[in-house]
Parts: C-alpha cells; sequence; structure tokens
C-alpha cells in the first residue's frame, strides 16, 4: 500500500502532495530500528512527498533519496552539516537554495527538474559548498533552451566541481569555459526574460484549454496537458493516480469486507465502461502502466447441457 501519512486534515490547505511527516521517515528507517537521530541513509522516492520538512531531526544523513515527488523547493536541509548525496530527480524545483551549509555535499542530482534560464544563475549558490564533485541538471529547460552555453557556463561558475551530468570535467574545458564566462553571463541575461515570456505563453494556452473544456463541460484530465509539461501538470497527473489508487484500494477493502455473499456474481458492473487513464497515453517521460482494476468485466458464458 502507498504510503498516505500527511494527509490533508479537514479545512486545512490542500497540498499538492503529501507531508513528509516524522513518522513516515520512521517507517523508511526500519533498516536503523526506526530511530531519527542516528540515521544516516533515507530513501523517501516516490511519495508524493510535496515539501522537504522534519529532516532537519535527522542530523546524522549522509545520503538523502528524495526522487520522484512533487517537491518545488529545496528547504529544511541546513541542519545536515553530514550530508553528501542528495537525490531531487524528477521534482517541481525551479531554482537552486538552501544548501549553502551543507557543508559536506559532493553529489547533488537535480535532474528533469524545472530549473530554466531565468533561475540558472542560481547555480552560484553552491559556490560555498567546496566539497561538491557532482552536478547533475539533465533534463532541465535550461540545458534544453541553451545547447551551447548551459555546461560552460556551470563549470566556470563551480570551479570545485569534477564532473557536470555525469561528464568529466577536462582542465582544457575548465580553461575555455572560464574564458567564455563573460560573454556567457551577457548572453544569460538577455535569454533569462525569454524564458520568463515563454512559460508566461505556456500558461496562458494551458489556461485556454481548461476553459476551452470547462465550456464543453469536459472533467480536466492531467494527460490532456502533456504538451504543455510544467509543475501545474506533474502535480495534477500525481493527485489522478493518487486518487485511483485510493479508489481501488477502498474498492479491495469493501470486497474484503462484505465478503463472498455480498460480492456481485461477476466484480463491478458500474452502468458505464469507467475510464482511469488514457489507454495507451504518455506523460512525457513515465508511461502509464497497465490497470487491471480498469478493464470492464464481461459476463462470462455458461456451456448448456445436452437434453436427454
Amino acid at each position: 500500500m502507498t504510503d498516505s501519512a500527511g494527509g490533508t486534515p479537514s479545512g486545512a490547505t490542500v497540498r499538492d502532495g503529501l507531508a513528509l511527516t516524522e513518522d513516515l521517515i520512521r517507517r523508511k528507517a526500519e533498516h536503523n530500528e526506526g530511530m531519527l537521530s542516528t540515521l544516516e541513509e533515507v530513501a523517501l522516492h516516490q511519495l508524493d512527498i510535496d515539501r522537504i520538512e522534519t529532516l532537519n531531526h535527522c542530523r546524522q544523513l549522509k545520503i538523502v533519496y528524495l526522487q520522484s515527488n512533487l517537491i518545488s523547493r529545496i528547504e529544511g536541509l541546513h541542519r545536515l552539516k553530514r550530508l553528501e548525496y542528495l537525490n531531487l530527480a524528477l521534482n517541481n524545483i525551479s531554482c537552486i537554495e538552501g544548501l549553502d551549509r551543507c557543508e559536506s555535499l559532493q553529489k547533488l542530482d537535480l535532474t528533469v527538474n524545472f530549473i530554466d534560464l531565468d533561475s540558472l544563475h542560481t547555480v552560484g549558490s553552491l559556490k560555498n559548498n567546496s566539497d561538491l564533485r557532482e552536478l547533475f541538471l539533465t533534463g532541465n529547460p535550461c540545458e534544453q533552451h541553451w545547447e551551447n552555453g548551459c555546461r560552460h557556463y556551470v563549470v566556470a561558475t563551480l570551479p570545485q566541481l569534477e564532473s557536470f551530468d555525469g561528464k568529466a570535467i577536462s582542465k582544457s574545458e575548465r580553461l575555455l569555459a572560464l574564458q567564455r564566462l563573460p560573454a556567457l553571463e551577457h548572453e544569460l541575461s538577455q535569454l533569462a526574460p525569454k524564458a520568463v515570456a515563454r512559460k508566461a505563453e505556456q500558461r496562458r494556452r494551458r489556461a485556454a484549454k481548461q476553459a476551452e473544456r470547462a465550456a464543453r463541460g469536459e472533467e480536466e484530465s492531467a494527460g490532456d496537458d502533456v504538451d504543455e509539461y510544467c509543475p501545474e501538470v506533474r502535480v495534477a497527473d500525481a493527485r489522478e493516480a493518487r486518487e485511483q489508487r485510493e479508489a481501488q484500494e477502498a474498492a479491495k477493502e469493501g470486497t474484503r469486507r462484505g465478503g463472498p455473499g455480498d460480492a456481485p456474481l461477476f466484480g463491478d458492473q458500474m452502468g458505464g465502461e469507467r475510464r482511469f487513464f488514457k489507454a495507451g497515453h504518455a506523460v512525457l517521460g513515465r508511461q502509464s502502466p497497465p490497470d487491471p482494476h480498469c478493464r470492464r468485466v464481461g459476463h462470462r458464458r455458461t456451456a448448456r447441457r445436452p437434453s436427454r
């Protein structure tokens, strides 16, 4: 069963995902007998966590896996002085911040987030992380929209790096990057406003599509906005999948409680066919998994006995 700690209580502000609670961390720290004060490694991936919280209580942490969540901001890590590796791949992060006091940080993975050219300059916040050796920004908009400048800009800005996006930095490449840095900074200052305008246009298109669907009386589906890949789409997609899982778990629980005598002979046969995932629809790098509960149960034919 998917972890559901941190559900939104009645009357509380609606969150993008689930809370990172102390109870959830303890459950993920079974290898350390649930002890937080001595915990050195924790895997918290694929839990729909939308905010980094509570981890500051685990001051001995060295390795933290937070990939494939809904985190939009790097925060709540300033007490982790021993943190060496932080994986935040596949989240909703748009700028680099909140890590300047993680003085032992050696490896940072921000693969497939939303760091664009208007926030690429925030990579400079890592200058004081003198032990940082590896950084990953693969799949971020800043690389997609500045293929000939992003790598050299990062390499020149962070001289302590030994590897960027999994590729070693040679002495000659670093020297060339440093020589290009003034020109790259000027180019970035011109590209940043264009990134802001591009994202504003993306939001406008998405809002227009939502208005059109509402006018037609259609329900919003996360998959419909796959061409407008943005944090809002990832949140909507995750919420849809989460609601689907919860409905399936509730159905299973109801079947167990009701007993075989209370269940329909041929399973759940609602009036119409119910769709959870759009058939064959991919959401940017994540193919919607087949779901056996989404198939309509058909009537079985029974063989007629021959008359005597």
